[in-house]
């Protein structure tokens, strides 16, 4: 019988690798000398023990969202409680849309505590693996199918 993880262990498992450089493409820090957004999402998940197919952040958000995972931020002004509270759940996805196509383009896990954990690609001091201070950017976020979420 198969073990199922928890949000926080998601979130353990990702700050076990943390530090390592954003390659586009890369699924295997090891291997692949990095990784980029869903790469890193992907290899976090194989450590706990749930297989995807290799995929992008908008694989991801639309594998959740078939699943009916998935939140929305609402517009300005909008009570959103769904999405407020699944983006402090430990071991949530957290998505950006591109403002022009409205595509996903980057993907997170939420550490629960306002910060999310994740692979960086920009022309920052902040790129490569690590935890970073919540962004607002973030506008949409999934629970992951197999994952267990415990109330708080």
């Amino acid at each position: 019988m198969a073990v199922i993880p928890s949000g926080d262990t998601v979130v353990s498992i990702a700050r076990q690798w943390l530090g390592y450089p954003y390659k586009w493409g890369g699924n295997d820090p090891v291997v692949d000398g990095g990784v980029d957004c869903s790469g890193y999402v992907l290899w976090v998940l194989r450590k706990v023990g749930i297989e995807y197919a290799d995929t992008t952040a908008q694989g991801l958000w639309n594998m959740c969202y078939t699943k009916g995972l998935c939140f929305v931020k609402g517009q300005e002004g909008q009570i959103q409680e769904p999405w407020t509270n699944a983006r402090r759940i430990a071991g949530s996805l957290l998505f950006a849309r591109d403002r022009e196509t409205l595509k996903i383009k980057h993907v997170a896990f939420s550490d629960g505590a306002n910060n999310t954990i994740e692979a960086r690609g920009s022309k920052t001091q902040d790129r490569g693996t690590g935890v970073f201070e919540m962004r607002t950017y973030f506008n949409n976020s999934a629970l992951i199918p197999g994952v267990f979420y415990r109330e708080k």
